[in-house]
């Protein structure tokens, strides 16, 4: 597929606009959300996005506020096929700003208009593969050759190298016998033992078993979902991985998670990432904010994001009071 359309639902007659002009250039668009029967929404979008060769975020004042819209383009961002698009003078989201975003403002669905033909061009150069014939043709009327992948041409053996003389005959070393050395025998390491508050942590953790279909405690973490967490939450390798939240819409990227180390709480959320070591839980107040996309708690001046777990928030606040306590 070639282009995976990303817009709020408030949108769609102008999400629909764009696919069909999309698809009369020789492009194929995927923008219609059909879930099939027996999949979940979280699948059929995964797949979609996995097989596209570009993303185009439609950003209005409606999709900047979407956490559905917000998760696809971080997917999309991650996989280095994001194409931005502007149809409302909007400020794009953190995150997504360092991409230079197409304007399609008050466009009227003409694809014949100069700002659809430089994204038909911009597209074309996304496309692994030759470009369709009418979006190559876009491509060259913005001074762009069209994108045409180049055929490796076989690598030339090497010659054979001659063996160069010697300046002047080697002369032969005495060979002198080595004594035998004696076999050495590795003392077995002492495992490290975990710290208190890491036990003690553990069992207050169990409280969350259940309260959310993708809330993972040691040792049962999936192993690709811890790596993706440490990957974009930045959780240090030297530290244990208790708890692991997946909060991303795609299952199983832990792209937007909250992990519960023996040290410290990681979260990322809309690809920003904080670190609350536990030492510094002292002293502060929790306070919790509840907002239509997501459910916050505010620790002196960081913000804890646990996105629509309604059920977690009592849980995940009487914790963090029990390490306050503990520390």
């Amino acid at each position: 597929m070639d282009v995976f359309l990303s817009y709020d639902r408030d949108d769609r007659a102008r999400a629909e606009s764009v696919a069909k002009a999309l698809q009369a250039n020789g492009l194929s668009v995927w923008w219609d959300v059909r879930i099939p029967t027996g999949k979940t929404f979280d699948e059929v979008i995964e797949h979609e996005v996995s097989v596209a060769a570009c993303m185009i975020v439609l950003w209005s004042s409606a999709s900047v506020s979407s956490r559905w819209v917000k998760e696809e383009a971080d997917e999309g961002l991650r996989r280095n096929i994001l194409m931005p698009v502007l149809i409302d003078p909007v400020t794009i989201p953190m995150g997504f700003r360092r991409i230079q975003a197409a304007e399609l403002i008050n466009w009227t669905g003409d694809d014949a208009d100069e700002r659809f033909q430089k994204l038909l061009a911009d597209i074309a150069h996304k496309l692994p593969r030759a470009a369709t014939p009418k979006a190559a043709a876009a491509a060259a009327t913005q001074g762009k050759p069209p994108v045409v992948v180049p055929v490796a041409k076989p690598a030339a053996k090497p010659a054979a190298r001659r063996a160069a003389k010697p300046l002047r005959e080697p002369v032969a070393k005495p060979v002198v016998a080595k004594a035998k050395a004696k076999p050495v025998v590795d003392s077995p390491e002492k495992p490290a033992r975990p710290s208190p508050l890491a036990e003690t942590l553990r069992g207050w953790l169990e409280a969350l078993k259940g309260l959310h279909p993708r809330v993972f405690l040691s040792p049962n973490v999936p192993k690709d979902r811890e790596a993706n967490a440490r990957k974009y939450g930045a959780v240090r390798p030297n530290e244990q991985v208790l708890c692991l939240i997946d909060l991303t819409v795609f299952a199983g990227t832990a792209s937007d998670c909250v992990v519960f180390t023996e040290k410290a709480i990681y979260n990322r959320s809309f690809s920003t990432s904080v670190v609350i070591p536990y030492s510094d839980l002292r002293g502060h107040e929790l306070r919790f904010k509840d907002s239509f996309f997501t459910q916050e708690i505010y620790i002196g001046e960081v913000t804890l994001t646990l996105g629509g777990t309604n059920d977690l928030i009592p849980k995940v606040i009487e914790i963090l009071r029990k390490i306050q306590a503990a520390q």
